[in-house]
């Protein structure tokens, strides 16, 4: 037997790939955001946790002393008669709720600030990607995988906590609550547009990364542009679907669950005027009627109107967040860097 062949026989066999479901571009993405990853794990099982608990906690309380769809200060009898239970009721959970809606509203936020940002400018600050680059992997599959795993992650982490709040609020009871659909962040919170948020926070923050390069600045400026456009949709919400109206001689007295858009003197042809007309006073309806203003026109979202809305802005939002990863998709591929 050869020398040759002893050395082949002796040699250790060539490294396989890596045992187990991640290996390649998936382990490697996984290991740079893993911290990332047990991160929101863990406030997904906070999150989880804490509707859990208040889900039982307020259904036991309604149940028990019989205020379930009770409103403050108005309702049928025994609405009525368990007023103090209704605010003790408010008292003890609102506060929680409204902390459970603020922690997963505020998760798009940290998705962009802590996932989006660093995606990318992490990368090209420390020049890893020249070194990944040079291993024969096109820079197109790279940015499909530092893209893909973490917008999955993140969608699926939004999604599970939208569910899970929603569930909450469905059994606390927005009206005997106080805590309503078109507050902005129970909107947010409880419906699809938390998932389109955070997808579109994430894209955000590597479309910045990737034109900035330095993952600071690209933190600073994310954080920016997910208020600019949380304050964009809020402004145009209300006029994502076409609001009810109603032109009545009496006050339209609305449900707690509609959101009343506009309320305000007008006329029987529906001419409206302002509010302030008229002053406040003992001839109030008289000034009304003198000017004309014999009816009130109010403008109002039902809480049917509820999904409908949060489905067209997370729709909205899916379709910017696809947008950011086009055109970084574009930038990369075409651009030095």
């Amino acid at each position: 037997m050869s020398t040759a062949t002893l050395n082949r026989a002796g040699a250790p066999a060539p490294r396989s790939a890596r045992p187990g479901i991640l290996h390649g571009l998936t382990w490697l993405v996984w290991r740079q955001h893993r911290a990332a990853a047990w991160t929101g794990l863990a406030l997904l099982l906070v999150v989880v946790g804490l509707s859990v608990y208040l889900h039982h906690a307020t259904g036991t309380y309604l149940d028990s002393h019989h205020i379930r769809d009770c409103a403050l200060f108005r309702g049928p009898r025994r609405c009525v008669e368990g007023q103090r239970a209704v605010e003790d009721y408010r008292a003890l959970y609102r506060d929680p709720a409204q902390a459970l809606l603020l922690l997963v509203t505020a998760l798009p936020v940290l998705a962009g600030l802590f996932v989006g940002a660093p995606l990318i400018a992490r990368e090209l600050e420390s020049g890893t990607h020249q070194l990944v680059w040079s291993q024969a992997v096109t820079r197109g599959r790279w940015l499909a995988y530092k893209l893909a795993l973490p917008l999955l992650a993140v969608g699926l982490v939004s999604a599970v906590a939208g569910l899970s709040v929603s569930w909450m609020l469905a059994g606390a009871g927005q009206t005997t609550l106080g805590l309503y659909w078109y507050s902005p962040t129970v909107f947010m919170a409880s419906g699809p547009a938390v998932v389109s948020y955070s997808l579109f926070t994430v894209a955000l923050g590597a479309a910045v990364g990737l034109l900035v390069r330095k993952t600071v600045t690209a933190m600073v400026l994310t954080l920016v542009g997910t208020g600019v456009v949380l304050a964009a949709f809020q402004s145009v919400r209300a006029h994502l679907l076409s609001p009810g109206e109603r032109l009545q001689k009496d006050a339209f007295v609305a449900p707690d669950t509609t959101w009343v858009l506009d309320s305000r003197p007008a006329t029987a042809q529906g001419h409206t005027f302002s509010n302030d007309l008229c002053m406040a006073g003992q001839d109030y309806d008289k000034c009304l009627a003198a000017k004309g203003a014999t009816h009130e026109y109010t403008a109002f979202h039902p809480v049917s109107d509820m999904r409908g809305l949060q489905f067209i802005e997370a729709g909205l939002c899916a379709a910017l967040a696809a947008l950011l990863v086009g055109l970084t998709w574009w930038w990369l591929r075409r651009r030095t860097v």
